[in-house]
């Protein structure tokens, strides 16, 4: 069966990093596949390095906003990739289309009308609180995809909402967690030749957040709370770890330097960009927060919790799902600086408390997040998806225990 892969954007973020993992372990001898994406960027070179064939469409620019007069922009960019994405359907004439996010999915679904060509969506994030949210599900329920992957429970309520939950047969929905491999996260790299290496003492108790620099991941915040822990815990450090890839964040990097100049911590906090070496940083520290405001199953989360760093995250999306509360993390409410600042007191100065949970969270996503799981069970949507039986024989999705729609 020949799938063209379909993402909106040539940068390489969470949901790229699954795409990529979906495309390196793709059955070869049941599925060929085929990337399409804009050539700039990351995403063509990593494929490429996979030996997947890719094509070229433009980047679509699209994002959630309240001003009139960027939305005229962003439909014009719909409209436009949706021309240059039917072109290459048809040139390259696949059986199955898998959409990498909700955009790419619009675009897909649009400029596929007519062709009969069954598609997939992959979801990775939560829907936002906003009326363009209505008319993606009024888009969805018009133009349904053949099925919709969602990456937590939390990520298909959100997406359902009111009105396609009125609907229940007319869209197929399927929870798939994602996975990673955890072998890949052994770095050679040692904890202390990272600490040597940015000056910082194995004293030191060190704190990171890795994403995206953007609003939404809450590093203003953490930066805020973490001035604050300093005085109960005065060798603190903190890492923040990622750029700003999307949606104008260089604004809010210029913030959050500025931020830290005015706390007076440019000894203890280090901004480090993005970087490669990420399951060394993560074997180098001593606690690991997500302060996101939203997140659907977040890779970062999975590959800490994997590496045997205690994760301390916000209780938002999918990540109570993940995380059981001083049992495999630490979960603290979106928005309390006082949750926030006693977690970060509690997993770092209770050494018995942090090592017990770090090794229950390790446990935790070996047993229940393999990618040989997580692969049989997107090959099975294929296979299940296909127009014509897919040849050898087809695995049957069995939901998992915790799926609920």
């Amino acid at each position: 069966m020949k799938i063209l892969f379909y993402n909106h954007t040539g940068q390489v973020s969470g949901a790229e990093r699954v795409l990529l993992l979906i495309l390196s372990r793709l059955n070869r001898s049941r599925f060929e596949a085929v990337l399409l994406c804009p050539p700039s960027g990351q995403l063509q070179k990593e494929a490429r390095i996979l030996n997947i064939p890719c094509a070229n469409v433009e980047q679509l620019s699209a994002r959630f906003t309240w001003r009139i007069a960027a939305l005229i922009l962003y439909f014009s960019s719909f409209v436009s990739t949706m021309a240059q994405v039917r072109t290459q359907v048809r040139e390259q004439s696949p059986e199955l289309i898998h959409a990498n996010s909700v955009r790419a999915g619009l675009v897909i679904s649009a400029a596929t009308v007519g062709l009969g060509i069954p598609i997939v969506w992959h979801v990775h994030d939560l829907l936002p609180q906003h009326p363009l949210s209505t008319c993606i599900r009024l888009f969805t329920l018009l133009l349904p995809p053949v099925r919709v992957v969602l990456v937590a429970n939390a990520a298909a309520e959100r997406f359902k909402g009111k009105l396609l939950r009125q609907f229940p047969k007319r869209v197929d929905f399927a929870v798939v967690y994602n996975a990673i491999e955890v072998a890949k996260l052994n770095s050679t790299t040692t904890s202390g030749s990272i600490r040597k290496e940015l000056r910082i003492r194995n004293s030191d108790r060190l704190i990171g957040i890795i994403g995206n620099l953007s609003p939404v991941k809450g590093q203003h915040e953490l930066i805020r709370a973490f001035a604050k822990a300093r005085k109960q815990i005065p060798n603190l450090a903190l890492l923040v770890v990622g750029s700003a890839l999307f949606n104008r964040g260089d604004g809010y990097q210029k913030q959050l330097s500025a931020e830290v100049r005015a706390l007076g911590l440019d000894h203890c906090v280090r901004f480090l960009g993005q970087r490669n070496d990420v399951p060394a940083i993560m074997h180098a520290l001593d606690l690991l927060v997500m302060n996101s405001r939203s997140e659907a199953f977040p890779l970062v989360a999975l590959e800490g919790m994997a590496a045997g760093v205690p994760l301390l995250a916000t209780a938002v999306g999918g990540l109570p799902e993940l995380v059981t509360h001083e049992m495999n993390g630490w979960l603290v409410p979106l928005g309390d600086e006082e949750k926030l600042i006693d977690g970060i007191a509690a997993l770092l100065e209770r050494r018995d408390l942090s090592s017990e949970i770090a090794t229950h969270a390790r446990q935790h996503v070996i047993r229940n997040f393999p990618v040989a799981k997580f692969m049989t069970r997107i090959e099975a949507i294929y296979a299940e998806t296909a127009p014509k039986p897919v040849r050898t024989v087809r695995e049957q999705l069995v939901p998992l225990s915790s799926e609920t729609i």
